[in-house]
């Protein structure tokens, strides 16, 4: 009876260990992208990197449907290596997600929310930003991630250690 509680309880912890190292996207396509080409290097010569195959991250400005499809207009966001949105209040431009074949319902995919869109760089299309033009890179989505509407906590990988203060740029804040 023993060993079978204990057999339990490490298959418990093991299941959950290996739960936190999900990633947003498959293996398969995260062997596919090109993890040297940075965003911004897709903004300034999307024509180069046309057909290659990207995981980009950041929040809904708008969406529209198509005959073709869903296109969602994205504010682009730096994701951690899991996939998830580290910052959303940082960017380096915005792209096109366009979901083929596919009537994405605006009130679930509505301004603001956070996703994880992972597809193929198709060319560009061109359109306006406060009334700028603005070459939008597209991406033909492949697979996707809309994550739940929860604050945001960037630690910088700070570590507690059984103290009641919080590390910040300036020193140590005390909370109380």
């Amino acid at each position: 009876m023993k060993r079978l509680l204990l057999v339990s309880c490490l298959l418990l912890v093991a299941s959950l260990a290996l739960s936190a190292c999900t990633h947003a996207m498959t293996r398969e396509l995260r062997e596919a992208v090109q993890p040297d080409v940075t965003f911004a290097d897709i903004v300034n010569s999307p024509g180069l990197h046309a057909g290659s195959q990207f995981i980009w991250g950041g929040f809904i400005a708008s969406g529209k449907l198509e005959a073709e499809g869903t296109f969602l207009e994205m504010v682009q966001s730096p994701i951690a290596n899991d996939g998830t949105v580290i910052d959303p209040d940082v960017s380096e431009g915005r792209f096109m997600a366009f979901f083929p074949r596919q009537r994405l319902d605006p009130a679930i995919y509505e301004r603001g929310r956070v996703m994880t869109i992972g597809g193929t760089l198709t060319g560009t299309i061109t359109g306006k930003i406060a009334g700028k033009e603005y070459i939008y890179p597209v991406m033909e989505v492949v697979e996707s991630q809309l994550w739940k509407d929860e604050p945001y906590f960037y630690t910088e990988h700070r570590y507690w250690y059984g103290t009641p203060f919080e590390w910040s740029r300036e020193g140590i804040y005390v909370p109380y």
